[in-house]
């Protein structure tokens, strides 16, 4: 999956973000759990990628933010998995 267009163009929105904690941390979490995505939920993460602003995706990660709180803003099942698949690495 890592030479897939989709995977590749998520890939750098997950690790070409402006905070250098989020780049580390987006990109286990791709090289650990995304690479293992079929399209569809790699369309989606990457749809999460492009709009989430930096300090929300910190703070889902650190945990000052649950995925509940972007309800109806972003994808409540990927942002579910960016904070399990972050945690466990």
């Amino acid at each position: 999956m890592k030479n897939h267009p989709v995977y590749k163009k998520a890939y750098f929105h997950a690790v070409r973000r402006a905070m250098q904690e989020n780049e580390i941390f987006m990109c286990r979490f791709m090289e650990n759990v995304a690479v293992h995505y079929d399209i569809t939920a790699l369309e989606k993460l990457d749809a999460v990628l492009v709009k989430i602003p930096d300090n929300d995706l910190f703070d889902l990660i650190m945990g000052n933010k649950k995925p509940e709180d972007f309800t109806g803003t972003f994808d409540n099942s990927i942002l579910d998995a960016i904070v399990k698949g972050t945690a466990t690495r």
